[in-house]
């Protein structure tokens, strides 16, 4: 492999990473779920989410009116080969219930709820590159999720 086809393994897979957090902070479990390969695992949440149906239904095990956003830092991709990558970032999830899925901005807090990294596994497939397996390991966490 070229350093311009790992450099775009590494764009693809970062990618990845950006939307998954985009989609989660909204509430979109669907198209977050179509980012996994088939059998893929998510860790979250303290517990083992396996395949699309399981990680699809994770997002039921949070409030529908919870306001979530994500603060990240760049993904370290590490290419294995030309079908496997891996990566780190670190993250920061600010999380209030407002207890309305149309509640009045600005919300109040008092901080990140969690910060922590995200360790993730990409593979390609007929569909491109995907999450094979993505764990989330708190480092800091202020109180309990809403």
């Amino acid at each position: 492999m070229n350093s311009a086809e790992q450099s775009e393994i590494e764009r693809q897979c970062r990618e990845l990473v950006l939307a998954i957090s985009h989609l989660s902070d909204n509430n979109d479990g669907v198209n977050s779920a179509s980012l996994f390969a088939e059998g893929a695992t998510w860790f979250r949440a303290g517990k083992i989410y396996t395949g699309y149906d399981e990680i699809l239904a994770s997002y039921d095990d949070f409030s529908p009116s919870l306001v979530a956003r994500h603060l990240i830092g760049t993904p370290l991709v590490t290419v294995l080969d030309s079908d496997h990558a891996t990566s780190v970032t670190y993250y920061s999830a600010f999380v209030v219930d407002p207890g309305t899925t149309e509640p009045l901005f600005p919300l109040p807090f008092d901080g990140p709820f969690t910060m922590g990294e995200w360790h993730d596994k990409f593979v390609r497939t007929e569909r491109g590159w995907l999450f094979s397996h993505r764990a989330t390991h708190r480092m800091f966490q202020h109180g309990e999720h809403p």
